[in-house]
């Protein structure tokens, strides 16, 4: 169990920066923290 979430502030404020990140990713901004992601090169080549 990580303590430093552990209270509803932080967890508010862990949520609204995943929201926020989210958001940026769907309007075509830069993708951060991603895991797993597949690079760009992997991305052209399945493009249309």
């Amino acid at each position: 169990l990580h303590l430093g979430a552990s209270t509803k502030e932080a967890q508010k404020r862990v949520a609204i920066v995943i929201a926020s990140q989210v958001m940026d990713a769907l309007k075509g901004g830069e993708v951060r923290n991603a895991v797993n992601l597949s690079t760009l090169s992997s991305f052209e080549k399945i493009s249309p």
